[in-house]
């Protein structure tokens, strides 16, 4: 027989004596929290939701009144759940969530689900969706004074901390954003380390990084870049930076920094990028005398010379050049003699019998050749880069790279004045990957220059809504502007772009790509811009 329960009542049986005792439960529940006892009402509350499960909600499907009453006990005893959980603080955020979320599933336009929901997130740290939800509440109730306080402290939280970044990242956006901009500014800013041979300080200490506990954290590293969550997939590198260094893991060890720099170009930070690239390549913070393998280095060095297209401290051409020279010799692609200078020496090779692994990267350095010479060949060099067979063991033939080459050409075609071509370009990159910063950006700059400014404040805001705070210092001007010049004026857009209100742009301007969008053959998107490879 069945244990009967501390009250020495019968245990209920049938779905409506279950509802029967749900309502006391939630009733008493009710008392105890006047009584201002949390922790006895949050029991009741608890009981009361075991008892009406969805299972048993359904039992009740050809009687309405049951399943009215049934509603009205639920939805308010998760509502009420919620407000013990938060109670507690910090603790238990991840459970007043989860009870929000599940009102708001039931009844998206619950005011106090919204409001709870912002509360839990804020507690969790999570300011940019607190902020959306708090929005959203003051949205439906706007004289609730609570609300408006909430929003407002959490947007003053958001701003104390993009101070306190802005301060830490300061001089790392003295340039504009985007691949071989014409808009770019020449002069670094004076008192700055130079960046060539600047060093990287990890962002985080590992005593506050979530990663440093991780048994994987290069492997989650991965995760997070491929879901989007590009912050944390910066932790999570430096974490595994930390862990293999410690380990003396050194074949690990920087691969990994290779990747955190490709990571920092899809941010549109070349500085950082830079800094990472010069660990991998040796050229700072050689970690007692271990460098890298020859591989690695030359990833390190191609990625670098792209880098220092827009990083240069003076002369693009010589700093490009030198660079290259580097990744030659770590390609064991020596000079025949004194005189023949680096552009020769990749000429020279194309025209040769490419290796296929390195064919890729060989027409990416040609390209960029081509680019600090000012020479129309740099489009085709990037197109032949795109058709190159792929190779898991170079660094623009493997899979990782197959965006950013996307990218690159279509930030030539762009400077070219061809904005139709450079669409085509970035939304190949797009659908290969989604989660692309810098593409976005670079969009959002060819639609504002076709006077399309809503899609471009569209693309501006994708892009925001994936950098870190302090990685966007350049982006929201551009965004504010784009909304600014849209011909079919929004007030409510435009209150977004103010408050920089990331999740309201995001849900009044849509994404950029639709679902329905495929990659289209390289080799016709290629012919259809022009370019014959």
């Amino acid at each position: 027989m069945a244990n009967a329960p501390a009250d020495g009542k019968a245990a209920p049986q049938t779905a409506e004596e279950k509802l029967n005792v749900a309502e006391e439960k939630r009733q008493a529940g009710n008392d105890k929290f006047k009584q201002g006892d949390v922790a006895g009402a949050q029991a009741l509350y608890e009981e009361a939701t075991k008892l009406l499960t969805p299972q048993v909600i359904v039992e009740f499907a050809e009687n309405e009144s049951l399943i009215a009453r049934a509603g009205a006990c639920r939805l308010p005893s998760l509502l009420n759940l919620a407000l013990c959980y938060l109670k507690k603080g910090e603790s238990d955020a991840c459970k007043a969530l989860e009870c929000c979320e599940e009102v708001l599933d039931m009844d998206p336009d619950n005011v106090k689900a919204s409001y709870r929901k912002g509360k839990a997130l804020f507690l969790m740290e999570e300011y940019k969706e607190a902020e959306y939800e708090f929005l959203r509440a003051y949205e439906l109730s706007p004289k609730d004074t609570a609300i408006r306080q909430d929003l407002e402290a959490v947007r003053r939280k958001m701003r104390g901390d993009l101070k306190k970044e802005k301060e830490t990242f300061e001089g790392l956006f003295e340039k504009s954003p985007g691949f071989a901009s014409n808009d770019r500014k020449d002069e670094p800013a004076e008192g700055k380390k130079p960046s060539a041979t600047a060093d990287y300080s990890f962002l985080r200490s590992m005593e506050n990084n979530s990663f440093s506990s991780s048994s994987s954290p290069d492997k989650e590293a991965v995760q997070c870049f491929k879901s989007g969550k590009l912050e944390d997939a910066v932790s999570a590198y430096e974490a595994a930076l930390h862990k293999t260094a410690q380990q003396q893991e050194w074949s690990l060890h920087f691969p990994l920094w290779v990747e955190l720099g490709r990571l920092f170009m899809d941010l549109n930070v070349d500085q950082l990028a830079i800094r990472c690239l010069n660990r991998a390549a040796g050229i700072s913070g050689a970690s007692e005398g271990i460098s890298a393998e020859k591989p690695v280095r030359r990833n390190a060095l191609l990625l670098r010379a792209i880098c220092l297209l827009n990083e240069a401290e003076a002369d693009p051409l010589k700093e490009v050049s030198d660079c290259l020279g580097l990744w030659l010799d770590a390609c064991d692609r020596p000079a025949k003699g004194d005189q023949e200078g680096v552009d020769e020496r990749i000429a020279e090779w194309r025209e040769s019998e490419v290796e296929p692994a390195l064919a890729a990267d060989v027409a990416v350095a040609h390209g960029l050749m081509h680019l600090v010479h000012g020479r129309e060949e740099a489009a085709k060099a990037f197109g032949d880069a795109i058709l190159a067979a792929n190779s898991a063991a170079s660094c623009f033939g493997c899979e990782r790279a197959t965006a950013t080459k996307w990218n690159m050409l279509a930030a030539v075609m762009s400077n070219r004045k061809q904005p139709e071509n450079a669409l085509s370009a970035y939304q190949q990159a797009l659908v290969l990957q989604p989660h692309y910063p810098r593409a976005l950006v670079n969009r959002g700059i060819a639609l504002q220059s076709m006077a399309n400014a809503r899609s471009a404040a569209a693309s501006f805001a994708n892009a925001v809504e994936l950098m870190p705070d302090w990685c966007a210092p350049l982006v929201w001007p551009m965004l504010k502007k784009a909304v600014e010049d849209d011909p079919t004026p929004d007030a409510t857009l435009a209150e977004a772009a103010r408050d920089e209100s990331v999740p309201k742009l995001r849900e009044l301007l849509g994404p950029v790509l639709t679902s329905g969008t495929t990659l289209a053959d390289a080799r016709s998107t290629l012919k259809s811009m022009g370019i014959k490879c």
